[in-house]
């Protein structure tokens, strides 16, 4: 039996700062201290950044948006998820429809804000594609780790140049991952998911460059609509996730997808090899005894 109650509302809110506050529906937005008067660049990011997420993603309606603004990475880890890491610096929660973020004072301060502002209102935009019913919880969009970290960072205003250098180096040392293992989660060491940031970033851009943005609109709503990570791009693109993969890997690298896909079958290739190449063996030897007269003076002869 499944019983239903009223929804509630509740005020997620830190009381450790005096906060100055910027209302300007969808928004409210929390500064503190020296980034008191930030707001009104803060709202002008989110305005512009949207303008960006809408002009790849299907129509959807924003929720209420509050974010947080904190002047520390410390400041703002005290009050981020369990189970988040250490060396994160903003963090969206669709289902509060909170947004919480560090953007310390300094001379990188509008850049950081151009990326960091711009990424996790996508976040909360990507979780509005769902359908929500009058008086129920939206239901979760379940998209693929790549797409659910590629899209935000596509539509960042101050792109950040350590992911092509990640994806430089990580393509010299032969550690890229394969894109299936990033439609689930992306590993937790920072290194590890540089890399998976950096390739996920460059993946979607090409998505979007290679087959336009309609097509990237057709593949959130096949994830919208509840399929899988390899279904959903198999559907709109008449193509498989690696294909697509060797395809990016070629504009990307340089690298022929020919014999990009002989690498990937050649651990199949060996196995085929070894399947055929014992019974064979043993035939030849076999041929060889009865050619010779040799009999094994335990057989019979």
């Amino acid at each position: 039996q499944v019983i239903k109650s009223p929804l509630y509302s509740f005020v997620y809110g830190d009381n450790r700062f005096e906060w100055s506050i910027l209302e300007a529906p969808p928004y409210t937005i929390y500064t503190y201290a020296n980034n008191r008067d930030l707001g009104p660049k803060i709202l002008e990011t989110a305005q512009t950044a949207l303008a960006k997420i809408q002009a790849l993603t299907p129509p959807f309606s924003l929720p209420h948006v509050s974010l947080y603004i904190y002047q520390s990475v410390e400041d703002m880890q005290a009050v981020q998820p369990p189970n988040g890491q250490d060396w994160m610096v903003g963090h969206a929660d669709p289902d509060l429809g909170v947004v919480i973020l560090a953007l310390p004072p300094g001379a990188n301060q509008e850049i950081l804000l151009g990326q960091r502002v711009p990424h996790e209102l996508a976040h909360i935009a990507l979780a509005s594609l769902a359908p929500q019913r009058a008086g129920e919880m939206r239901a979760a969009v379940i998209l693929p780790a790549w797409l659910e970290e590629g899209l935000p960072a596509m539509v960042e205003l101050s792109p950040s140049p350590e992911y092509a250098q990640a994806l430089a180096n990580a393509y010299q040392r032969q550690e890229l991952m394969p894109l299936e293992t990033l439609c689930e989660a992306f590993p937790r060491p920072l290194e590890s998911a540089t890399i998976a940031y950096a390739q996920s970033t460059s993946f979607t851009r090409f998505l979007i460059n290679r087959f336009g943005a309609d097509k990237m609109r057709q593949l959130l709503l096949a994830f919208a609509a509840g399929q899988d990570c390899q279904q959903g791009v198999s559907a709109v693109f008449d193509a498989s996730l690696g294909q697509l993969e060797r395809a990016w890997r070629s504009e990307a690298f340089g690298e022929n997808p020919t014999l990009s896909a002989l690498k990937e079958l050649a651990p199949w290739w060996l196995l085929l090899a070894a399947i055929l190449v014992a019974p064979l063996t043993i035939f030849i030897a076999s041929r060889k005894r009865r050619q010779s007269g040799y009999h094994d003076p335990g057989e019979l002869p």
